[in-house]
């Protein structure tokens, strides 16, 4: 069993197509909603390890509902999609910027995907990172991306080291 991502996000088919595909894919259990009323109720009733917010859903209702969503929801971890306010600072995981780009929330999505089972299992929630800034990527991305490359000196083809042969 997946990690549970709830979303509300506008009515638009083919977004909610594609990300309910993409992350169902990598493993996810999703539900997608428009309504924020139906959100909150399913919010309520059931926990889930990620959730996802669309910027123009959450216009009239957004600071007011993400402070509500932090104070009792703690262990959920929450991605913005749309332009990110400057009131979320540290709430958010990471955002994504419109028009969304499905292959960066998806290779976003996927490093989460690696010993979900265990985790889940042990009720350890994975350690949850604030972004600094709305780039896309949370400092886990961040981390990565600035680590030293295991294949360094190494022959792209074969992944040996670098020495010619005479």
């Amino acid at each position: 069993m997946g990690l549970k991502v709830l979303a509300l996000i506008e009515s638009n088919i083919g977004m909610r197509y594609t990300l309910d595909n993409r992350l169902t894919a990598l493993g996810f259990q999703v539900t997608i909603l428009t309504a924020p009323a139906a959100f909150e109720e399913r919010l309520a009733s059931e926990a889930f390890d990620w959730i996802i917010l669309d910027a123009a859903t959450l216009r009239p209702v957004g600071r007011r509902f993400l402070d509500h969503l932090r104070r009792h929801r703690k262990e959920a971890r929450v991605v913005w999609c749309g332009k990110a306010p400057a009131w979320t600072g540290a709430l958010l995981e990471a955002t994504f910027e419109k028009p969304l780009r499905y292959d960066e929330i998806e290779r976003f999505f996927s490093q989460w995907t690696s010993d979900v089972g265990a985790a889940r299992n042990a009720r350890e929630a994975i350690p949850w990172k604030p972004v600094d800034k709305p780039t896309g990527r949370s400092r886990h991305a961040e981390e990565a991306r600035t680590a030293p490359a295991e294949t360094e000196g190494k022959d792209e083809v074969t992944g040996t080291g670098g020495e010619k042969q005479q």
